[in-house]
């Protein structure tokens, strides 16, 4: 009997929020939405990233932040790629 590869579905708005909290537990700073935007920009859609991050803002009640904007970069606004 041949066996059949799985396929591996696309990732959707569980993942996003699955990967936001993985970094909060891990590092205990959240993720900014750049950082979302570019860990799942082309393989989730807009729609989907938000809704992932609205998931976990009701679930942490811990907010995701934007970016700071100038010069001056603190750890969080780097961007984990562990995941």
């Amino acid at each position: 009997m041949r066996m059949m590869r799985k396929r591996r579905k696309p990732p959707n708005r569980w993942d996003v929020y699955e990967w936001i909290k993985q970094v909060y537990m891990f590092s205990g700073i959240v993720p900014t939405k750049k950082q979302v935007f570019e860990k799942f920009k082309g393989h989730v859609t807009k729609t989907e990233i938000a809704e992932g991050i609205v998931e976990f803002v009701m679930t942490a009640k811990t907010a995701v932040k934007l970016p700071r904007r100038g010069k001056r970069r603190r750890q969080d606004d780097q961007i984990y790629s562990a995941w």
